[in-house]
């Protein structure tokens, strides 16, 4: 999990971090200046109400300090994926909406607190682009639920280099996803958007689901009608037991291992695994490789109750 730091203070437990970047500067000339902002939304937990109220009470006072440096870093804690240091910015770094605490329903106040906050900083340019162009460029980072990164770049530029600015606002190193380019050649204006997926820094397995089903061994049984009686029940012989594990999963770049066998191969019956074809993706490359898998075991008694495996990393 990565690891937020806004001065001294670690935010725990991490919370989402979006980050919108905007072109500054004249509307006639070479933009100056980068303004990013950060919006963060999490939830502090506690074992009691108590508990809670000092744990958002830290965030306040942390966040009532304007100026500190805001770093998120990988799991290691060392390496920065992103910052924004005061001493980089023009300004330093500013809290343009305080923190928050946008729910008040179900278990708010009572097991947890959900807050968010706003931060913002412009960077100055190392180096103003083309005279030719201007306009400005957003570039945003969400994370889903599976932990696939995608990056989406969109913007406007307008001017006899808008297409070059157009172009040079791409992602190099991601998997691309989706590409949208738009030119009006009366305004000399080019809209563009593109969607990328981030697979250095999402997980290889995007969704694993497996199941077991076990089915008892149980006596057969059939009903006799002895003459002038009533219908009794005789049992025959003990059913054969049953156990089948079976699931899919979805690799990022290609396909992962299904499942070891939960139970001896011995009493394997039949096995079967199924690949199925990537997706293609604008950029021409596959990604998502579906691969199920479905293992039946036999034994003459009800065997032990197994849970399914955890996914890959």
């Amino acid at each position: 999990m990565s690891v937020l730091k806004y001065g001294n203070t670690t935010i725990s437990p991490t919370p989402v971090v979006t980050i919108e970047r905007q072109l500054v500067g004249s509307p006639d000339g070479a933009m100056q200046g980068l303004r990013e902002t950060w919006r963060l939304a999490g939830e502090v937990f506690g074992a009691n109400p108590g508990a809670i109220a000092t744990a958002y009470q830290a965030l306040e006072t942390a966040f009532a300090v304007a100026g500190s440096d805001l770093v998120l870093y990988a799991d290691d804690g060392v390496t920065v994926r992103h910052s924004l240091i005061g001493s980089q910015t023009l300004n330093g770094v500013k809290v343009t909406r305080p923190i928050s605490f946008p729910k008040g329903e179900g278990a708010e106040l009572a097991t947890l607190r959900s807050w968010s906050v706003e931060l913002s900083a412009v960077k100055l340019l190392a180096g103003a682009p083309s005279a030719t162009a201007w306009g400005e460029v957003t570039t945003a980072l969400s994370t889903d639920a599976q932990g696939q990164v995608r990056i989406t770049v969109s913007g406007r530029y307008q001017g006899p280099g808008a297409a070059a600015a157009a172009a040079a606002a791409k992602v190099s190193g991601k998997l691309i996803e989706n590409e949208d380019v738009r030119t009006n050649a009366d305004t000399q204006e080019v809209s563009f958007t593109y969607q990328y997926t981030d697979a250095s820094a999402g997980r290889t397995c995007i969704s694993w689901v497996e199941t077991v089903a076990i089915e008892d061994a149980l006596s057969e049984f059939v009903w006799r009608r002895p003459l002038g009686q009533s219908p009794i029940q005789q049992s025959t012989v003990l059913g054969i037991a049953r156990a089948v594990q079976s699931g899919e999963a979805v690799g990022r770049s290609s396909y992962v291992n299904p499942a070891a066998l939960l139970y001896s191969s011995a009493n394997l019956k039949s096995k079967r695994v199924t690949r199925r074809s990537p997706r293609l993706t604008k950029g021409g490359t596959a990604t998502e490789y579906p691969i199920s898998w479905e293992y039946v075991f036999e034994f003459a008694a009800t065997p032990s109750t197994l849970y399914p495996g955890v996914p890959p990393t």
